[in-house]
């Protein structure tokens, strides 16, 4: 499956640090989701062991903040 999001969501996602792995094609590099708030923020299960830097952690929830990953679940449910 071809993911593609906007240029300029990819644009936002200045910090990642896993070189846009995840659109081309590497669905390991994808945090699992627990579910999607209203904001259409995702909850991932848990923190990943590698230091991602749109992670967000409130308590013992956990969020991902990063734009790509957002609309890669919001567009695809992936």
């Amino acid at each position: 499956m071809d993911i593609k999001v906007d240029e300029h969501i990819v644009d936002a996602t200045s910090k990642c640090n896993k070189g846009y792995a995840c659109l081309n094609g590497d669905k390991a590099c994808l945090c699992e989701v627990d579910h999607v708030n209203a904001n259409r923020t995702v909850q991932i299960k848990s923190k990943p062991a590698n230091a991602c830097k749109y992670i967000l952690k409130m308590g013992s929830t956990v969020y991902c903040l990063c734009p790509v990953r957002n609309e890669i679940y919001n567009r695809y449910k992936i």
